[in-house]
């Protein structure tokens, strides 16, 4: 057996560095939230409030309106959107409908985005009208993409969504090997690549999660979301959150006041960022004056953390 890495001196003195993981499909995690905590608040955000079970429902009726589109086993569906309940509902629809989710950054210059679009083979694009616009295939295009536009601060999702009838069950093998999301790279070393991420990768975050923070991620605590959606980073707070029974408290982006005003008024227990973010934090003369006493968990990713930042904060 392969010798553990030095870093492992550094985890819980319980836990083993190679404790066996169970690869789950994303979209049973939610089914299986909403049926243990159909009442609990799974999303707070600026557009809206939504249960387990309402999260679950809005799901599912844009699922079966993507099913309706054609969607279903290897189907490619780009999200274009915002850290709105808009994105979340659409991640885990496209997940029930069968298809993969191409996830896209509205930072990306459109001459990128369009190739990203042709790249990954996108069947259907889901964005604003401002983006459908732009991105929208010329007549005689050589490949057919569908562009479905939405109003990201309504999550009823009207364009979308259906009322038919319930969705046929997905055949599929295996959640460590089944491909959720093509995410792209930030092509730091050339030309941006769609790594293809399985529902396995996403599904070890909150287990391993478990196995090493225990009763910080118990259902109901609070996860203060300010990276966005279409990060990876992002998405796999989205998925923990939906694992673990969290109630993930959504923003559009990092704001150094607002946070500070989450962390005291909202009681949260878990937020992660990125350096930048505990820079700007340990410089703000109001973080000594708020009260951090509920927060169990920061983290930070994304780029390594200096040592005199982590000190100051």
């Amino acid at each position: 057996m392969q010798a553990p890495a030095p870093w492992t001196a550094l985890y819980p003195a319980d836990e083993s560095w190679n404790a066996p993981l169970t690869p789950r499909f994303l979209d049973e995690d939610l089914e299986a939230a909403a049926r243990r905590w159909p009442d609990a608040v799974a999303i707070d955000s600026d557009q809206a409030t939504l249960t387990f079970a309402q999260l679950r429902e809005r799901c599912a009726r844009v699922a079966r309106g993507l099913r309706d589109l054609g969607v279903g086993a290897g189907s490619h569906v780009a999200l274009l959107l915002k850290n709105t309940p808009c994105h979340a509902i659409c991640f885990y629809a496209v997940l029930m409908a069968g298809g993969r989710v191409v996830n896209l950054s509205a930072s990306t210059a459109l001459a990128q985005l369009r190739h990203q679009l042709e790249d990954a083979r996108v069947d259907v694009l889901v964005t604003s009208e401002q983006f459908r616009a732009a991105l929208a295939p010329a007549d005689g295009a050589a490949r057919a993409m569908r562009c479905i536009a939405v109003d990201e601060d309504d999550a009823a999702l009207a364009p979308l969504a259906s009322d038919g009838g319930e969705l046929d069950p997905l055949v599929r093998e295996c959640a460590r090997d089944e491909v959720a999301v093509l995410q792209y790279t930030g092509g730091t070393t050339g030309a941006p690549k769609a790594a293809m991420l399985t529902h396995g990768n996403f599904s070890a975050v909150p287990h391993a999660m478990r196995l090493w923070t225990g009763d910080a991620v118990d259902p109901g605590r609070v996860l203060l979301v300010v990276l966005p959606l279409s990060h990876v980073f992002g998405l796999a707070l989205m998925c923990l959150s939906v694992a673990c029974g969290l109630k993930m408290l959504l923003r559009a982006g990092f704001d150094t006041d607002r946070t500070l005003r989450d962390v005291e008024g909202e009681d949260v227990a878990l937020f992660f960022g990125v350096p930048m973010m505990y820079s700007a934090l340990a410089a703000s003369p109001r973080t000594p004056r708020t009260d951090w006493s509920r927060v169990r968990i920061c983290g930070s990713g994304g780029a390594p953390l200096a040592g005199d930042t982590f000190d100051a904060f």
